[in-house]
């Protein structure tokens, strides 16, 4: 292979990175979203003064996924070594 044509690979590579990274951002903001709507569902849920078994159940599973997801998104990020602090 001849630098032309590592420069091109690279430059591929280089795009499909950024790619990744716009859909990571992506993934993360949503998450964050859901997190937000999840809190607020317990506090108003909390704030009406109890709930149904089934209510609870069901809560209990959405924040299982939750975590679920959480835990996705860090294993996927501690694949990758964070960038260093700006000097």
């Amino acid at each position: 292979m001849n630098q032309q044509e590592m420069l091109e690979r690279l430059t591929t590579l280089d795009t499909a990175l950024a790619a990744v990274g716009t859909e990571v951002t992506k993934i993360g903001s949503e998450t964050g979203s859901l997190l937000t709507e999840v809190q607020a569902l317990k506090d108003a849920l909390a704030a009406a003064g109890g709930t149904t078994p089934a209510v609870d159940a069901a809560l209990a599973a959405v924040e299982a996924r939750l975590a679920g997801i959480a835990a996705s998104l860090q294993a996927v990020d501690d694949l990758v070594a964070d960038a260093p602090p700006a000097p």
